[in-house]
């Protein structure tokens, strides 16, 4: 199982353990709140939870760290890790249907976005998911992931998918980060590439003092 994905079950985890402490946004992020929606709870720090005001939807905001030596090196391992996350994580939810799976990098960042509905098990509720994941790289080396995990059931307004999508494609991470999102691989044919060009050099270095003298 690769790292993202024991960070993001972890978050899932966190989303049960703390349904009940409501928290509010950190100073290190921002996003659109749309109109109805409340931060509750007197605490700050993650997971931070927004309702709506009849209580039919939520939206949580989870923080994980993925250390240098774990982080995503490039898209193709992302993507590679979104799909491990939808075979182990979404489908396994009741009932579970994925209904878009979509990637993006742009700037400083990448996150992929997944729409999928499953059921709740108490209410046998149809509940309907927007799930998106926004990776940043800290200065220091470790990646940062936010998961933003919106859910509203069939007796949500209408106009509440329309306010999770406003506020997860709105959100940012105001913190320091590189611009380059993905790890540079470390392996040894990094090294390697840097002893050819050193030996190469040596090489044609020691040509030319052969040609002067031979002159």
């Amino acid at each position: 199982m690769r790292p993202i994905i024991c960070h993001l079950l972890m978050a899932l985890l966190a989303a049960q353990l703390h349904a009940d402490n409501l928290v509010r946004p950190a100073d290190e992020i921002r996003l659109p709140l749309a109109e109805g929606w409340v931060a509750g709870g007197d605490d700050t720090g993650f997971p931070i939870q927004l309702v709506n005001e009849d209580l039919t939807a939520e939206l949580q905001i989870f923080r994980s760290e993925i250390p240098e030596e774990d982080a995503i090196i490039d898209g193709q391992q992302l993507r590679r890790a979104v799909e491990d996350i939808i075979d182990d994580v979404i489908l396994s939810l009741p009932e579970a249907q994925l209904l878009t799976n979509t990637g993006y990098q742009e700037d400083n960042r990448a996150w992929f976005v997944l729409e999928f509905s499953s059921v709740d098990t108490v209410t046998f509720e149809n509940i309907h998911h927007r799930m998106t994941a926004v990776l940043y790289r800290h200065p220091d080396g470790q990646q940062l992931l936010f998961t933003l995990w919106g859910k509203a059931s069939t007796m949500a307004p209408t106009s509440v998918q329309t306010d999770l999508r406003t506020m997860e494609n709105g959100f940012a991470y105001t913190g320091s980060a590189q611009r380059a999102v993905f790890a540079e691989p470390t392996d040894y044919r990094w090294w390697l590439m840097g002893a050819v060009m050193v030996v190469l050099l040596l090489v044609l270095r020691l040509r030319r003092r052969g040609t002067r003298e031979s002159n």
